[in-house]
């Protein structure tokens, strides 16, 4: 990706895979110059403003991250990866009815979409509905590997549910 922009340092695709690479590495100063430079570039790409949404997300900027998923989601409303994580910001500023809303909506667009699962398993689990969030953390680790992640939000949610055994297991 370096090498290609280096050919052309306005090669939007190339800006989205290296800014998109450095989210991964939690590298987020790196990966917003790059989603900042693209969209400047192009300006009303939905992609890239959910994934420059998501980086402020994952740095705590959720109003920042709303307003690029709000964008995002004006442009292209069907699209699943940016109701799951703007739903997942709303999980973790409180506002839970908001969270379920597009997570649900998420989940019918892509039912099995890891992400969207887990942050609704979340939400259920954080406003007491358990039964709703052990389906949907046994949903995740049917689809993928055991995390330990799942594995804690799932233990904990037995561990509310006062069945110690399952909560210890887990």
């Amino acid at each position: 990706l370096n090498q290609a922009l280096a050919f052309d340092q306005n090669f939007v695709l190339a800006l989205i895979y290296r800014g998109g690479a450095y989210k991964q590495l939690s590298d987020y100063q790196k990966a917003m110059i790059d989603f900042d430079h693209a969209l400047s570039l192009d300006p009303k790409n939905p992609t890239l403003l959910m994934l420059r949404g998501d980086a402020y997300r994952l740095q705590g900027g959720y109003s920042k991250a709303l307003a690029d998923l709000n964008q995002a989601l004006a442009l292209k409303p069907d699209d699943a990866a940016a109701l799951a994580r703007r739903g997942e910001t709303h999980r973790v500023i409180g506002n839970y009815e908001k969270a379920l809303v597009d997570l649900d909506q998420a989940l019918k667009l892509a039912p099995d979409d890891t992400f969207a699962l887990a942050a609704r398993g979340d939400t259920h689990r954080f406003i007491g509905n358990y039964q709703q969030a052990l389906a949907d953390f046994d949903h995740v680790l049917s689809l993928d590997p055991p995390s330990a992640t799942i594995l804690t939000k799932r233990g904990d949610t037995y561990r509310a549910l006062k069945d110690y055994k399952k909560a210890l297991n887990d």
